[in-house]
């Protein structure tokens, strides 16, 4: 799964080595996975039901039975430079975070703006050009007509809007 945030860009996939509980988070930047990664330490230690531990410089949460502190990988040899196991229920929980942050009606213009304040300017314009440029693609190139394969709606035709209604202005009338 690719998904850009205000914390960064990632590629999400089943490739964690800890085993079937982790998914492997990689990132081109490392601040991306450090936004991650203490996004959900800081919503442990202001969680009841969440075992917050520190030990030393290095703060952490179990999880499952173990402690998960973040640790970042750098040089994997791919396209991504930077990557971080995360147990399955880390990432649920991060993913919650974020989508109760959205309270903006511009992911664009929110970007920029949050990234402004805390990015340097050549960060900013370059991260701008990025979105830009695969909502440019996505835009040009995503099929708009709805998926005709069977499997994807259980065999059953497309639903289309109706048109038109009857004297209480409904536009479902006579369905």
């Amino acid at each position: 799964m690719w998904l850009t945030t205000l914390d960064g860009m990632y590629s999400i996939v089943d490739k964690a080595i800890e085993g079937p509980e982790y998914l492997c988070v990689r990132s081109r930047d490392e601040d991306s996975l450090i936004r991650m990664r203490n996004r959900i330490i800081d919503s442990a230690k202001s969680n009841d039901e969440s075992v917050y531990v520190k030990t030393g410089p290095n703060d952490g949460v179990m999880c499952q039975g173990q402690f998960w502190t973040g640790r970042r990988l750098q040089d994997a040899g791919t396209d991504y430079e930077w990557r971080m196991s995360v147990p399955h229920e880390l990432i649920s929980v991060w993913m919650g975070l974020i989508l109760a942050e959205v309270t903006y009606n511009n992911f664009k213009d929110e970007c920029y703006n949050d990234w402004s304040e805390r990015c340097d300017p050549s960060v900013t314009h370059k991260r701008m050009n990025a979105l830009t440029e695969v909502w440019y693609v996505m835009d040009r190139l995503w099929p708009r007509t709805p998926s005709r394969h069977p499997s994807l709606n259980g065999g059953r035709p497309v639903l289309q809007m109706l048109q038109g209604g009857g004297d209480n202005g409904s536009d479902a009338s006579g369905v």
